[in-house]
């Protein structure tokens, strides 16, 4: 049986060191065999059942969509703490090491990966979990002797000691970027982004405890009241969103799809944001059923689901994306909910297509983008911010403004354009749209404020909506919708 902290230092190693991202070092190691029973302390966020696992429509999900089970498998004994152990060591990684690099007389550079992986782990479950302090400091030695670092115990026993005994002053020393916990490039990004409280605020959000999961109920397929009742009678609650009308977030159960809720096909998994860029247009597409529709960017299918499902299953959608594995993604999810008006195509959204010229009512363009909105639920993107970032950003930047420019020309005279991110980068949202505007006088912004009063006041930058993560309970994300004028 596998040893659950030895486990998360796995995984931590592949994440941090092998660059693996976090859902796939997870499955790897809990694909073989299940955890040991006798498990350590957990703190109250490993105790929870339905939560969200990653992004907002997926990968993490992409399984539990297509019918399996337990996909992460970390829903058995000992998966919890694991899970809070890995994330937490990521989203702390900057603030713990500068509490290490105050006390250790080796740089953090020049120190073996394990011995700084290890230290890093026992000083997560020192500040942040109910873990005894000895038990902490006497399993990270363990771990060095079962790593054959054994002669390094005294070194790392020195630190955690040498931290504990100073912890708070140690605390009150660090920088306001360490105590952020953000990587430097990160850091001096989203200073020049936001002011020292919006910061503050969106770095907090990184590390929150995870949320209820949250899906959105097919209001073509059940009825509200009916949807409701047959998860009672599964034992799961479900609370409404107070602003977004089908968007519920889900309590109690441990496997969604062992419910048979989730079988009919009576909700989608997706977070609350995602959900925006249908609200946006629901003026156009609810219970239409002659309406045009491209979703350039589909993967895994959430937007054209949501726009389907407000269609009736009677309009016209192409959802397409990059490569065939993508395109494979979303005819599974559409197979499971039994929606026959979605074609889909692999297309890349950065050439243009002459075949799609002005054929579409609505294009949607959810374009990739840095995904800065959704690091609470994917917290290894915090390790990809580093030297090259800057020049990553102008390069995603160029590649946005492509499939916005083609996507413009595929919208219909008097149509409709939506671009979307799930970033609060304003070079990726607001910069990008107002250039978009000033290069093209036949599109005008629509006054997303106006058509959705439900939603509070700071989700709305201007007419968009723009919600920074901290500030409501979704991801962070960002909506622009604009009209093509007629002939």
């Amino acid at each position: 049986m596998k040893d659950p902290r030895n486990t998360s230092l796995t995984v931590l190693y592949k994440v941090i060191y092998d660059r693996q991202p976090l859902q796939r070092a997870l499955e790897q190691e809990f694909r073989e065999e299940p955890l040991s029973e006798k498990m350590p302390s957990e703190d109250k966020a490993s105790k929870r059942t339905v939560t969200q696992r990653t992004s907002s429509e997926g990968p993490s999900f992409l399984r539990l969509i297509s019918g399996t089970s337990r996909s992460d498998g970390l829903s058995g004994p000992g998966g919890p703490f694991v899970r809070r152990l890995v994330r937490g060591c990521l989203e702390k990684k900057v603030l713990l090491e500068g509490l290490i690099s105050r006390k250790s007389s080796v740089p953090l550079k020049k120190m073996k990966p394990y011995v700084r992986l290890i230290l890093l782990q026992a000083l997560y479950e020192l500040c942040y979990m109910d873990t005894e302090p000895y038990a902490a400091v006497s399993e990270a030695l363990r771990l060095a002797e079962k790593r054959r670092l054994s002669g390094l115990k005294g070194f790392i026993n020195a630190v955690l000691r040498n931290i504990l005994r100073e912890k708070e002053i140690l605390m009150a020393d660090l920088s306001f970027r360490e105590a952020c916990s953000l990587p430097e490039p990160l850091f001096n990004l989203i200073s020049e982004w936001y002011d020292e409280e919006t910061l503050k605020g969106i770095a907090r959000s990184f590390s929150e405890e995870e949320r209820a999961l949250s899906v959105r109920h097919m209001a073509s397929k059940v009825k509200e009241e009916a949807f409701l009742e047959s998860l009672q009678a599964e034992g799961v609650s479900a609370v409404r969103d107070q602003a977004v009308e089908k968007a519920y977030f889900m309590e109690g159960g441990e496997d969604l799809t062992s419910l048979e809720t989730f079988r009919k096909g009576w909700m989608y998994v997706q977070d609350v944001s995602s959900q925006l860029d249908a609200c946006a247009v629901k003026d156009l597409t609810s219970g239409k059923d002659n309406i045009r529709i491209l979703d350039l960017c589909a993967s895994p299918g959430g937007k054209s689901i949501d726009l389907c499902d407000d269609c009736r299953d009677e309009g016209e959608i192409l959802a397409c994306d990059l490569t065939e594995a993508k395109i494979k993604t979303i005819r599974e999810n559409l197979e499971r909910l039994d929606f026959r008006s979605v074609k889909t195509r692999i297309n890349d959204a950065s050439v243009y297509q002459e075949s799609f010229r002005e054929q579409f009512d609505l294009v949607i363009a959810d374009v990739p983008c840095s995904g800065l909105g959704t690091i609470r639920k994917k917290p290894d993107l915090l390790l990809s911010f580093d030297e090259s970032t800057e020049k990553r950003l102008k390069d995603l930047v160029l590649l946005q403004r492509k499939i916005l420019e083609n996507a413009a020309l595929y919208v219909k005279p008097g149509g409709t354009l939506v671009y979307s991110t799930c970033t609060v980068n304003p070079e990726e949202n607001e910069k990008q749209t107002e250039a978009f505007l000033s290069r093209h006088p036949e599109y005008v912004k629509k006054d997303l404020k106006e058509l959705l009063k439900t939603l509070p006041g700071k989700a709305f930058l201007d007419r968009d909506i723009r919600i920074l993560p901290g500030e409501l309970p979704y991801d962070g994300f960002y909506v622009c919708r604009m009209e093509k004028e007629k002939d």
